[in-house]
């Protein structure tokens, strides 16, 4: 790393950005990184069984932020056996996703003309653990702080459902490029195993 990156890396730990709402990003920001992941698992309408991933990456700081949101599911079958994986990639407004502290993110927007709401609380490690850097390039240089992020309590409504599952918050300070959305692969309609039949409903088996 140069002195020049470790002089500016150094600038924003001690600065201790705090992660703002997101607008739109450039690359080489200098400031805070978030990278939470959750899971649910659904069992849908079709008797397929609905594997569901989320993925929020967002950056703030200097000169500039930004947020994006991936969506993917894939159904199996009772044989352990699935099909193709869709994904639906979302670029985030100011207004749109939030962060009242360093161990918790939350958003709120739109997929499929359903309401998209999702909710991370960290619970982060021991302070007493070591804090870990990492570097890729000229466009990431970060520090990972040990007393913030983890396992997360997460929480999602999707596809005009509500779920829990399993969450992790990821959260670094340092020099980062820009967030790109995920590329849309999914249909412009609901997947089938979401949609009501004959008064049922899907169901959440993950939490």
């Amino acid at each position: 790393m140069s002195g020049r990156r470790r002089s500016i890396l150094a600038g924003a730990l001690a600065a201790g950005v705090a992660l703002a709402p997101a607008v739109s990003a450039t690359p080489s920001t200098v400031g805070q990184h978030h990278k939470d992941t959750g899971s649910a698992v659904v069992r849908g309408t079709d008797g397929l069984t609905y594997q569901v991933t989320f993925e929020l990456d967002a950056t703030a700081g200097n000169p500039s932020q930004g947020a994006v949101v991936s969506v993917q599911y894939k159904a199996c079958k009772h044989n352990g056996s699935c099909g193709f994986t869709y994904t639906y990639g979302l670029a985030l407004s100011a207004s749109q996703v939030s962060f009242p502290d360093a161990n918790t993110a939350v958003v709120t927007a739109t997929l499929l003309g359903k309401p998209l709401h999702l909710r991370w609380t960290a619970h982060p490690g021991s302070p007493g653990s070591s804090f870990s850097a990492r570097s890729e390039g000229d466009d990431l240089v970060a520090v990972r702080d040990p007393a913030s992020g983890g396992p997360a309590d997460f929480a999602a409504s999707f596809f005009g459902m509500s779920c829990g599952g399993n969450g992790e918050v990821f959260n670094e300070y340092g020099i980062f490029g820009t967030p790109v959305a995920t590329e849309t692969t999914g249909k412009s309609r609901l997947p089938a195993g979401f949609a009501a039949k004959r008064g049922h409903k899907p169901s959440c088996q993950s939490g």
